[in-house]
C-alpha cells in the first residue's frame, strides 16, 4: 500500500505475522519490519495516517494511504488472529515456534525478501513469503545431508524448488540495464558519505586490498566464491555446522539477501560452549564503484543476547589498484536492560577484533595479490 514515512515515499507490505515497509529512494533505502507480536497499539492519526507504537518503546507513523482505514482494519485483523494462534504462555513453545516468533523490527534484522517495493498484492506478498520458504527449505535440506555424512550414510539431497529469481551476475547485468551509471555513482557517492543511525560506530577504516570491487564479490561473497567468507569463520573464529543460503533478489531489483545459520563460539561464563546464530545478509553492488554488504546477527541461548541485534556493515570503495574498505557497526536494542552500556562497549570491540582478523585472514592467503 503506498505511504511515507518521514520525507520518503515508499510502500506497506502486509503480512500475517508481520507488516513490513520500505522506501523508494534509490541508493538511500528504508527498510523497517514490525511483527505483530511486539506492536502495542495502532491508531488513526489525521485523515490518512496510522500509527503503530511498540512494546519496546519505538514509534512509526505512516503517512498519506488512500485507503486509510481499509489498511487500518486489515492490520487490526491480522494482528488479532496472530495472537489468537501464538502458543499458550502456560506451554512451553517449540523450536520452531520460537524461531518463527523471532522478533527483528528493522531492516536488515531481517529477511528482506517480504518487503515488495511495487504495489502490493495478495499474489506478490504470497510470492515474496514464498522465497523466504525457499531459503528455509534450503537450510533443512543441507542440514539432513550434513548429518547423514556424519554418521556414514549416502543421501541424495532433494532438489530445492524452482525459482524465478536470478542468479547473482545475471542480476548484476540487470542493474546495470535499468540505473544509468551516473544514476549509479551519485547513489554510491551519497551512501558512503552519509551518516547512519543503524551504524554510527566505525570499527575499521581506510584499509587498503589488492581487489577490484568484482574481485572481492567473486572471491569472498558469490555463490560460487573461490574463498567464501564460510572459511574464515570456520578456520578463524571456529563457528560450526554453518549453512548459507543462495543470494536471491530481495524484490527491489537492486539489492540481493541471504542467510547463515551456525554455531558460535560462546565466551561468556553463562549459556551452552556453542551459541546457535543467525545472520541475515544484504549486498548492494553499484556498478565499479563499490559494494555494500550488510551483516544483522541475533544469538539464541546466551543470557543477554537476546535483548539486541547486531549490526555491522562493509563498504568496499574502488580506489587506485585496489578497493579501500570501511567497516560500521551499531546495535539495535529490542529489549530493556540496565547493563546497554556494557553491552555497547563489549560489541564495539568484538566486532573490531572480528575484523581485524578478517582483513589479516585475506591478506595472508597465498594467492592475494601483492
Amino acid at each position: 500500500y503506498k505511504c511515507a514515512f518521514g520525507l520518503e515515499d515508499g510502500h506497506l507490505a502486509v503480512g500475517s505475522k508481520s507488516i513490513g515497509y520500505r522506501s523508494t529512494d534509490f541508493g538511500n533505502e528504508r527498510k523497517i519490519m514490525v511483527h505483530y507480536g511486539d506492536i502495542n497499539s495502532l491508531s488513526a492519526v489525521n485523515a490518512s495516517d496510522i500509527s503503530i507504537s511498540t512494546l519496546s518503546g519505538e514509534g512509526y507513523v505512516f503517512k498519506g494511504f488512500d485507503n486509510r482505514d481499509t489498511v487500518l482494519k486489515l492490520l487490526k485483523d491480522n494482528k488479532e488472529k496472530m495472537l489468537l494462534t501464538a502458543p499458550d504462555e502456560a506451554e512451553p513453545a517449540s523450536k520452531s515456534q520460537t524461531k518463527a516468533l523471532r522478533r527483528r523490527s528493522s531492516f536488515p534484522t531481517i529477511p528482506v525478501h517480504a518487503l515488495p517495493t511495487a504495489e502490493i498484492e495478495e499474489d506478490d506478498l504470497q510470492g515474496n513469503l514464498r522465497g523466504m520458504g525457499e531459503m528455509t527449505l534450503s537450510i533443512d535440506q543441507q542440514k539432513v545431508v550434513d548429518t547423514a555424512e556424519k554418521e556414514g550414510k549416502m543421501v541424495e539431497p532433494q532438489a530445492p524448488p524452482p525459482s524465478s529469481r536470478s542468479k547473482s551476475m545475471r542480476f548484476f547485468s540487470n542493474v546495470a540495464k535499468t540505473k544509468s551509471p551516473r544514476e549509479i555513482e551519485k547513489a554510491w557517492a551519497k551512501l558512503k558519505t552519509e551518516k547512519s543511525k543503524t551504524y554510527p560506530n566505525t570499527v575499521l577504516d581506510d584499509v587498503k586490498l589488492n581487489y577490484t570491487v568484482d574481485e572481492f564479490y567473486k572471491i569472498f561473497w558469490s555463490n560460487n566464491a573461490t574463498c567464501p567468507q564460510e572459511n574464515f569463520k570456520r578456520d578463524v573464529q571456529g563457528d560450526k555446522d554453518i549453512v548459507t543460503t543462495e543470494w536471491i533478489d530481495t524484490g527491489d531489483k537492486f539489492t540481493l539477501g541471504r542467510s547463515q545459520q551456525y554455531l558460535h563460539p560462546n565466551d561468556a561464563p553463562m549459556g551452552p560452549p556453542m551459541a546457535n546464530s543467525v545472520t541475515e545478509q544484504t549486498l548492494q553492488k553499484y556498478g565499479d564503484h563499490g559494494m555494500q554488504i550488510s551483516f544483522s546477527t541475533t544469538v539464541e541461548g546466551v543470557p543477554m543476547a537476546d535483548c539486541f541485534v547486531m549490526e555491522d556493515r562493509i563498504l568496499a570503495d574502488a580506489t587506485k589498484g585496489g578497493i579501500n574498505v570501511r567497516v560500521d557497526m551499531g546495535l539495535r536494542f529490542v529489549k530493556r536492560t540496565m547493563w546497554k552500556s556494557v553491552i555497547q562497549t563489549a560489541a564495539k570491540g568484538g566486532s573490531k577484533k572480528s575484523w581485524q582478523q578478517f582483513v589479516k585472514y585475506v591478506k595472508e592467503l597465498p594467492d592475494y595479490p601483492k
